[in-house]
């Protein structure tokens, strides 16, 4: 390089450090700070006092947080199917439990009226599902448990008529092929009870009631009982009285009872067992067709 061209880059140079720092005494000059780097200690703590009256005196208002998304706003709209429906309404609950928590907990007004809302709208499910399901109910004749029994005061008494009408022929038709074995012991004072109501029984369904006496004793109701000690055995007797529908035609014998019992659990128990399907809890007056136990 020659002499000249370096004369000349050095006062290049000279003339740009002159300039720059010209600028600096100007921009003190006039109150005006540099820009100082941010990304130094030396330059956060220019910018702390170069900005002290801010800092000091005055307040400012911190940014508003995130606010909790609207309880009743995050619920799935009704008639959408989820993928997973118990999830879903197992999340449901956590939620409502967790809003009611937090208003327990911190009793604001805003976390109040959030749980009110949020169980405001799950009540307004409850009542769309009861209502629904009652339509469903209304449509569907094999789902109204009030065709089998009724609610209603007049269609109870309707029904209450009927069932006695309808029980009463039942067991009439069941005695035309069974008879009943009462199997007592003449000091059983379980058997000295029941004898008076279970004679009656037999003659209102016209039921053949044969006694058995397993000690030889009677009974007033029954002063001629056939003295059998060995029924005890053959039918497995161990408690008296004992009560058995027998049909003679086939050699079928159906343990009713053992111990004392009301003559209408008597007459339930044998209209379940001849004329009712298992499972079928109440029976219908509209279904009088007889089964074969």
């Amino acid at each position: 390089m020659t002499v000249k061209r370096l004369h000349c880059f050095l006062a290049i140079g000279l003339a740009s450090a002159l300039s720059a720092t010209a600028s600096a005494q100007n921009a003190v000059g006039s109150g005006i700070t540099p820009p100082a780097d941010q990304s130094t200690p030396q330059a956060a703590n220019g910018r702390w006092f170069g900005d002290a009256e801010r800092g000091w005196f005055w307040y400012e208002d911190p940014a508003d947080a995130a606010e909790d998304p609207d309880p009743v706003a995050v619920m799935p709209a009704v008639g959408v199917l989820p993928a997973d429906p118990i999830a879903e309404l197992e999340a449901l609950q956590a939620h409502v439990e967790r809003a009611k928590a937090l208003a327990v907990l911190h009793p604001t007004e805003a976390h109040i009226r959030q749980w009110m809302e949020l169980n405001a709208a799950v009540q307004r499910r409850a009542t769309l599902f009861a209502d629904m399901t009652q339509r469903v109910v209304w449509s569907t004749p094999s789902l109204d448990q009030s065709l089998v029994r009724p609610h209603s005061p007049e269609g109870l008494k309707a029904w209450t008529a009927a069932r006695t009408e309808s029980r009463t022929a039942a067991l009439r038709d069941i005695a035309q092929t069974y008879g009943l074995f009462f199997v007592f012991s003449s000091d059983c004072p379980y058997c000295i009870q029941i004898a008076p109501f279970l004679k009656r029984f037999a003659r209102t369904y016209d039921f053949k009631l044969i006694p058995i006496s397993i000690d030889g004793g009677t009974l007033p109701e029954f002063p001629d009982a056939r003295y059998e000690p060995s029924i005890k055995a053959r039918l497995g007797v161990d408690v008296t009285p004992a009560i058995f529908l027998v049909d003679p035609g086939a050699g079928h014998i159906q343990p009713i009872a053992y111990g004392v019992i009301s003559l209408s659990e008597l007459e339930s128990r044998i209209v379940r067992l001849f004329k009712m399907t298992p499972g079928q809890m109440t029976y219908s007056v509209y279904d009088t067709g007889a089964r074969t136990p």
